[in-house]
């Protein structure tokens, strides 16, 4: 008795003990093919890293599309850079960026290039582009001193082009088909040329030729800046903006660049004005081209009985 019972005993505690041991039936067991933590950590990783955009589609709804950057039009940028103001301090920077928005359309900007160079209308980036409305003459001009024409003019460099920043709308428009660079772009340049009559423009034309073909046109820059000079209205205008002003200063530089003789007759029928004072720009140009040569043409003037200013004698 005492042996079945110690039998039946162990047998009861074997079945509780094996099923306090047996797994659970009803836990679900691991998939094989689910991945584990790392593995889901460096899907999510991959996925960051792709920057792929994921499209969701909603029922009844048509699926959503990629849509193309739109490129602006050059029109409207330029529509941009004639609102800057000139007293805003940031215009000049404003300038800058809406100009390489242009450089960056190429060809396609130059319809609407051209199309605003055949206005009559300009723009300055800055305050110091503006000239007063009424200059005064040079300190120590006096009598029949003209700025732009005194004789002190003799003593003083021709002005230089400001390339860091172009002063006005139409310079930077150059230097933006300039910067182009295609045959579209020369071109356009060369039709500019053909129609400005702006002196500064000949002159940035002239470095913008230059750069994009050497020696290929300088006969008809020479040519414009020519016929430019010989019609060129008195000195002292009063145009808006200072690049105007200096106009003149700017093309007797492109002729005497170049050192071109073939102004000379006309340059000393210039010399001196018709009320009797003497062109400082016209008088360093005869000097810096011809140097000794040019001492007859001065000797004529000053026994030119028309010389009024006994300074400029």
């Amino acid at each position: 008795m005492k042996t079945a019972l110690t039998i039946l005993s162990a047998a009861l505690l074997g079945a509780t003990l094996g099923y306090i041991l047996k797994p659970n039936a009803s836990a679900p067991k691991p998939d094989a093919a689910a991945p584990n933590s790392q593995e889901r950590a460096e899907q999510l990783r991959q996925r960051a890293d792709s920057k792929q955009v994921e499209f969701i589609e909603i029922p009844g709804q048509p699926a959503a599309q990629p849509t193309a950057a739109v490129a602006p039009r050059p029109e409207a940028i330029i529509a941009q850079l004639t609102e800057l103001k000139v007293d805003d301090a940031r215009a000049p920077r404003r300038a800058v960026y809406h100009l390489e928005r242009l450089v960056d359309l190429g060809d396609a900007a130059l319809p609407a290039i051209s199309a605003f160079m055949e206005k009559d209308q300009d723009i300055a980036f800055s305050a110091q582009s503006i000239a007063p409305t009424n200059p005064q003459p040079a300190k120590g001009g006096g009598k029949g001193k003209r700025s732009g024409s005194e004789p002190w003019n003799y003593f003083r460099p021709y002005p230089r082009l400001q390339t860091t920043l172009p002063e006005t709308l139409r310079l930077g428009l150059l230097e933006v088909t300039t910067n182009i660079g295609t045959s579209a772009a020369e071109a356009l340049l060369l039709e500019v040329l053909e129609n400005t009559d702006h002196g500064v423009e000949v002159a940035y034309l002239e470095l913008a030729l230059q750069k994009i073909s050497p020696d290929q046109h300088v006969e008809k820059i020479l040519a414009v800046t020519r016929e430019l000079l010989a019609i060129a209205p008195d000195a002292n205008t009063e145009a808006a903006l200072t690049v105007d002003r200096r106009a003149r200063g700017y093309l007797y530089a492109i002729l005497v660049k170049y050192k071109d003789r073939v102004f000379v007759p006309t340059a000393q029928k210039l010399l001196v004005r018709a009320d009797g004072t003497l062109d400082g720009l016209v008088l360093g140009y005869l000097r810096r081209v011809l140097g000794a040569d040019a001492i007859p043409i001065l000797q004529t003037a000053i026994n030119d009985n028309r010389i009024t200013d006994d300074v400029a004698r």
